[in-house]
């Protein structure tokens, strides 16, 4: 089961003094200036990634977190704006670094504040603290499960046009092979709900899952992905992030496919 607990605002609202928890925002800093909950340390999810959208290595990812103020005693508590993907990918990494729980708002911030809670502007200078990862591969694909065929059912999360090829330079438009596709927008829930309802989600994944290992999520550069991610695992599944994505993928010169499944 995934270690993502989904929380209220209220819920929130009621434990933001709480020490056993500390509070993250994964926006970028425009939109964390924007407006922010009350003691949310800003801890931007893009800047784990390089230019070439790598993931940092395992160590200095544990730094960064430990900078932000994780800690293995502290229970990290998430929210995000429409459309979710910064939340997703940050519980995303924080489940890799081997968090055993990590708590998600089931409403954006736009919800959040549309409903009259507290709005603060000024930053929170972090705390930086000490935190040991226990890294968890199994929730993790990389070039060498997929090229080897040791993967489950692949889902690409992109627009139909970048699945397809019609939105692409020459070799480099398509999909990974056997890939299905749900575009990611379909995830997202109505009335800043961050996911849509799981008998939604079940009508969605279900049709697309026929192989018995568990799925694996891309996109171009894993953040779409990620949502998928977090939705299958909300629905007990028990999926893999290929967050290296298309990038990746390309960057080894994987093979393509353009066909579209009937």
């Amino acid at each position: 089961m995934s270690p993502v607990s989904w929380v209220t605002p209220d819920w929130v609202r009621d434990h933001l003094a709480d020490p056993e928890f500390i509070l993250l925002d994964p926006r970028r800093p425009m939109k964390y200036m924007s407006g922010h909950l009350e003691g949310a340390v800003n801890l931007p999810v893009y800047t784990a990634f390089d230019e070439e959208a790598r993931l940092m290595k395992p160590g200095p990812l544990a730094r960064w977190a430990a900078d932000a103020g994780l800690s293995n005693d502290r229970t990290p508590l998430l929210y995000d704006s429409v459309d979710g993907q910064n939340g997703a990918m940050l519980s995303w990494i924080l489940q890799y670094l081997g968090c055993p729980k990590v708590l998600l708002m089931d409403t954006f911030f736009e919800g959040w504040k549309a409903d009259g809670g507290d709005v603060f502007y000024r930053p929170v200078s972090p705390t930086a603290a000490e935190f040991s990862p226990t890294i968890n591969d199994a929730i993790r694909a990389c070039w060498d499960d997929l090229s080897q065929g040791s993967s489950g059912q692949l889902i690409d999360f992109r627009s139909e046009k970048e699945y397809s090829g019609q939105d692409g330079e020459q070799g480099t438009g398509g999909h990974i092979p056997n890939a299905a596709h749900l575009e990611w927008r379909s995830l997202v829930g109505e009335n800043n709900a961050y996911l849509a309802p799981d008998d939604h989600l079940v009508s969605l994944f279900n049709p697309l899952l026929r192989d018995s290992e568990g799925p694996v999520a891309y996109c171009r550069t894993g953040p779409r992905a990620s949502l998928g991610f977090l939705a299958l695992s909300k629905l007990g599944y028990s999926p893999r992030l290929y967050d290296g994505s298309m990038t990746d993928w390309l960057r080894h010169n994987g093979p393509l496919e353009s066909e579209v499944p009937a």
